[in-house]
């Protein structure tokens, strides 16, 4: 049996609905549809976006963390070897000098503290550090991930607060922490942020370094373990009068200028400081820079967390109590 061959064929108008079927199946979004997915594009954004920041912020604390601890075990091995924590984490500003009082090799200068006037090395070029660079071989070490990228040749000096003994209620009511009006009885120059760190220690007569006797001590900006942006009660960094960060001491082995019976046990210049309760150090651009609501400190057991601004601010260097 043979199948007959069925011709269809279309007529005009038949073309023509079959046209428009085409052309109302491929039609675009209204604007209605169309406004409606923007909106749930900004709704997504508005969510996604702070919670990017969040974890950001997060990979930031952790690697500032790192670092901290890399800091603690440095100073540990530095205390083995010394017989005491150091001075200073990263070091001062220093400055190179032919001075024949400083060095009986004229060719070959000497790194010494700088007194604030002329040229002085990057923090990189560091040659008299005390754990950098015997213990902790790269400078990027010091510096917080949230601090700003202003290079390694900024510097800056920094306060210790002198406001210890006014209203317990006030910031930076720090019960037992008195190194800032130990500093300026020694002579140390003071401002309205309080007394500014100084080698108050240092023999006027010496014929090298006696220049610097009561001279503000310099730190370089990305040192952000030595010092730190001081953080106001309203959470924000406090100021100069011409807009610059006020800097404080955020690594003391002394917090108080005296010893005996009636002092903070907790300190590391002595021997064998409680270490839960011994402050290493501590950061603070974390809040300065992204209002984190937190400070990150670590504790001489190696310990290192977030802790609220507002208890680092009532406790300084007791924050571990």
């Amino acid at each position: 049996m043979h199948r007959k061959a069925i011709l269809h064929i279309r007529t005009p108008e038949a073309a023509c609905r079959d046209g428009r079927r085409r052309t109302a199946s491929w039609a675009g979004f209204t604007l209605i549809e169309l406004l409606t997915v923007i909106a749930i594009i900004a709704v997504l954004a508005a969510i996604l976006f702070p919670l990017a920041g969040t974890v950001r912020e997060q990979a930031r604390a952790s690697d500032c963390m790192t670092k901290m601890h890399q800091l603690y075990v440095a100073a540990r091995v530095y205390k083995e070897d010394e017989g005491a924590f150091p001075p200073a984490l990263l070091g001062y500003v220093e400055t190179l000098t032919t001075d024949p009082a400083c060095t009986s090799d004229p060719g070959v200068p000497r790194a010494i503290p700088y007194a604030g006037a002329g040229s002085y090395v990057t923090a990189d070029k560091l040659i008299g550090g005390f754990l950098y660079r015997e213990q902790v071989k790269s400078a990027t070490v010091f510096r917080c991930p949230d601090s700003p990228a202003l290079g390694p040749d900024a510097i800056t000096i920094a306060h210790y607060p002198n406001t210890q003994h006014g209203d317990p209620d006030d910031a930076y009511y720090w019960p037992a922490a008195w190194i800032g009006d130990f500093l300026k009885a020694q002579g140390c120059p003071s401002d309205n942020y309080g007394t500014i760190d100084c080698y108050w220690d240092v023999s006027p007569s010496d014929p090298c370094t006696g220049h610097l006797y009561l001279q503000p001590k310099y730190f370089y900006v990305a040192d952000s373990y030595d010092i730190g942006p001081r953080i106001g009660p309203d959470g924000k960094a406090v100021l100069g009068a011409a807009g610059e960060i006020i800097y404080d001491r955020h690594y003391s082995p002394d917090w108080t200028g005296v010893k005996g019976i009636t002092d903070l046990p907790n300190q590391l210049k002595y021997a064998n400081p409680p270490a839960d309760t011994t402050l290493l150090t501590y950061c603070t651009w974390h809040q300065a820079s992204y209002n984190t609501g937190t400070v990150i400190a670590i504790s001489l057991a190696g310990t290192a967390r977030k802790i609220d601004v507002g208890r680092m601010l009532r406790k300084g260097p007791n924050v571990y109590e």
